[in-house]
């Protein structure tokens, strides 16, 4: 096999597996992080005001329920 490049660190390696992309196994854990929390970067526009304003809901409700 030839060398690959770690997609988080950019570093060479010697794959052990066909299928391997990362160096190890703690570089496949920060890269996916990585990816989920731009992820959830990009949606907190929407969902900050969406969870303040459910919060509010719920209370209501709460006052409402007999």
């Amino acid at each position: 096999m030839s060398l690959r490049k770690d997609k988080l660190t950019e570093q060479e390696f010697l794959p052990k597996r066909k299928n391997q992309r990362f160096c190890s196994p703690q570089n496949r854990i920060d890269y996916h992080n990585m990816i989920a929390r731009n992820i959830r970067t990009e949606k907190a526009f929407v969902t900050e005001p969406l969870n303040k304003n459910y919060k509010i809901l719920l209370s209501l409700m709460k006052d409402y329920e007999t």
